[in-house]
């Protein structure tokens, strides 16, 4: 184990150019989720940490993804709740919406929220913190805005950004991304999301919900292609049942800007000819990019791999020794609790040696949708096409008696499953169905099978019911269950 406290204090040395050069045991550069659990754990160790962050901390997760959404997301189910009141006998209203009003609230929420990742995390533990442009200048150095600094290890943590589709004439719309939306302050007439996936489902009925006409355009097959087909049919008839017009299996192929608004030249497999539809304003909810240009990471010998991300091992290290990676950076990490787990992880390899690999098959992932989904592991088509041998699943559908007292519409429940019973994968659609999915995820995390759930008495009415249905229904038919034979043989031995 490295002893990290030999390299600590604040010492400087000159380099090749005469400048003093300050030295760090760990440099972070990015300041978002997977940049603070690094900033965070390099303390924790003892060392001394500098963290480079050119705009303001926090990361997407704060400023544009997490934080800002679903007090969106909350707010429209607000607005949803009081329109179909009459559902439990109240007289229903129709909810006067300031939408800057609104849009105004969140940015307060986001900025108090930034200040306490900023301070709790980073000030009170005793990072240091500058404001720049940093880049690297050799192996084990960097530059930030001109002045040097050199490490002992490094954590890129710089994050994605969203990315335009190469779709003619599109940039010539002015289309909203997830960054440049916060920035709204009327809420649009009509509004067409160029993509499908979980911020396309969330934004879109949350926005309907406020009282814009949305569109929700998808070149998949179906909506959230990443999750189970059932889970797809569900959310895609619960958009459409609020009035959000679906279309599915449809590519953008030129945008048109007029005068207030715009047009969407598509196709799809049922048209002859491509035709034009409005769009109104159009937002891109689909597609991002790794934030590495400007790092020059030629200079430190880092690689990227043939996506454009940074290039790392399972423990998270570059072709660098002396530098690894977090979060968005080296891949898809759509989770701030992921990036959390990556940087966590980086650093403590970095700076102890050890060899934690970062299992983001067991963090479980939520769509804040209403209903919500929550999945954590494998469907049943990447089990098969992933994992050996026999393969199963159980689906629970129907309502709950929690959904009943709650007059909530039907959701499911799906586990997935090996020939030995292991849990290898579950989705949730409920309320509160990323509550639910923990319980799953802390199953997989120690690679046990569904029916041990069964021994667990769960509190009724709950919405976790379905789970305990599942686990019971696995274990009478892998034969848990006593048999008359096993009963009797039983009773002999008392």
């Amino acid at each position: 184990m490295t002893d990290i406290r030999t390299r600590t204090g604040n010492e400087n040395r000159t380099g090749s150019d005469g400048i003093d050069e300050q030295q760090y045991d760990l440099i972070v550069i990015g300041a978002g989720s997977a940049g603070i659990a690094a900033a965070a754990a390099g303390r924790r160790t003892g060392a001394r940490v500098l963290m480079v962050e050119r705009s303001r901390p926090g990361g997407n997760s704060i400023w544009t993804g997490t934080v800002p959404s679903k007090a969106l997301v909350a707010a429209a189910r607000a607005a949803h709740l009081m329109r179909t009141a009459d559902r439990f006998g109240i007289t229903p209203v129709e909810p006067e919406i300031d939408f800057g009003g609104l849009m105004r609230s969140i940015e307060q929420r986001i900025t108090g929220a930034a200040h306490s990742a900023a301070s709790d995390v980073l000030e009170d533990s005793g990072v240091d913190v500058i404001t720049g442009t940093a880049s690297f200048t050799g192996p084990d150095t960097i530059a930030v805005d001109g002045m040097p600094y050199r490490f002992f290890k490094a954590v890129i943590a710089t994050g994605t950004a969203p990315s335009m589709p190469s779709i003619p004439g599109l940039a010539n719309c002015a289309p909203l991304t997830t960054n440049t939306f916060w920035d709204l302050r009327f809420l649009p007439t009509h509004l067409t999301l160029i993509g499908g996936g979980p911020t396309g489902c969330e934004l879109g009925q949350a926005l309907a919900r406020l009282g814009s006409q949305v569109t929700i355009i998808e070149q998949s097959e179906r909506l959230l292609p990443k999750e189970e087909p059932e889970v797809s049919e569900l959310i895609t008839d619960r958009l459409r049942a609020e009035g959000l017009e679906i279309m599915v299996g449809t590519t953008v192929l030129r945008g048109k800007s007029f005068t207030g608004h715009t047009r969407l030249l598509v196709t799809d497999a049922t048209a002859d000819t491509p035709r034009m539809v409005e769009a109104g304003r159009v937002m891109i909810t689909a597609g991002r990019r790794p934030v590495t240009v400007g790092l020059d990471l030629a200079k430190a010998g880092v690689f990227l791999n043939t996506q454009g991300y940074i290039a790392t091992d399972d423990r998270l290290r570059t072709s660098n020794r002396k530098v690894y990676a977090a979060g968005d950076a080296c891949g898809d990490r759509p989770l701030a609790s992921l990036a959390e787990l990556d940087g966590d992880v980086a650093a403590s390899n970095a700076l102890l040696g050890s060899s934690r690999t970062a299992r983001h098959d067991l963090g479980p992932q939520v769509i804040f949708t209403d209903p919500e989904v929550g999945r954590i592991g494998h469907t049943e088509f990447s089990a098969q096409v992933q994992v050996s041998g026999l393969i199963s699943s159980r689906l629970a559908e129907g309502r709950v008696d929690r959904a009943i007292a709650e007059n909530e519409p039907v959701g499911l429940t799906k586990i997935v499953s090996d020939d030995h019973g292991r849990l290898l994968g579950a989705s949730v659609v409920s309320p509160r169905a990323g509550e639910v999915i923990t319980e799953l995820a802390t199953v997989m995390q120690h690679r046990g099978r569904i029916a041990e759930l069964a021994d667990v008495p769960h509190a009724h009415p709950t919405w976790s019911a379905p789970v305990w249905d599942l686990a019971v229904a696995d274990r009478a038919e892998r034969g848990a269950a006593f048999t008359p034979g096993r009963l009797t043989a039983a009773v002999r031995k008392r």
